[in-house]
């Protein structure tokens, strides 16, 4: 329905089933806007078929990762112990320049260090 609606500004209105199974394989955050944009953005890119290479690598890792989409508490967490592990490389270790890094209390820090099982 997306790409028929854009059909006369657009120049690929069909999708491969590859690039079908890819769109399916995505958690769409942002909904259905998301969606539209991203077809869009494909069918501009493609003349005729839309391929799965003419989407967007957010769209792409989805498929290649095969996980299943995780819950914002999940990605949360994931993205505080990445920036948590970042910060501690950054200081060689140093947990007081890492929560300064972080804006946390050393302490703060210390406790999610632990939560994380990020002890060296």
């Amino acid at each position: 329905h997306l790409l028929s609606r854009n059909s006369g500004k657009l120049q690929a209105t069909q999708l491969s089933g590859e690039a079908l199974s890819a769109l399916a394989a995505y958690h769409w955050p942002g909904n259905v806007r998301e969606l539209d944009n991203e077809l869009a953005r494909a069918a501009a890119l493609a003349t005729g078929m839309i391929e799965p290479h003419h989407l967007s690598l957010r769209v792409l890792s989805a498929v290649d990762s095969g996980e299943a989409p995780q819950s914002l508490r999940e990605q949360v967490e994931t993205l505080e112990r990445e920036l948590i592990i970042r910060a501690l490389q950054d200081s060689a270790g140093n947990q007081t320049k890492a929560a300064i890094q972080l804006g946390l209390s050393r302490y703060g820090l210390h406790k999610k260090i632990k939560r994380y099982q990020l002890e060296p």
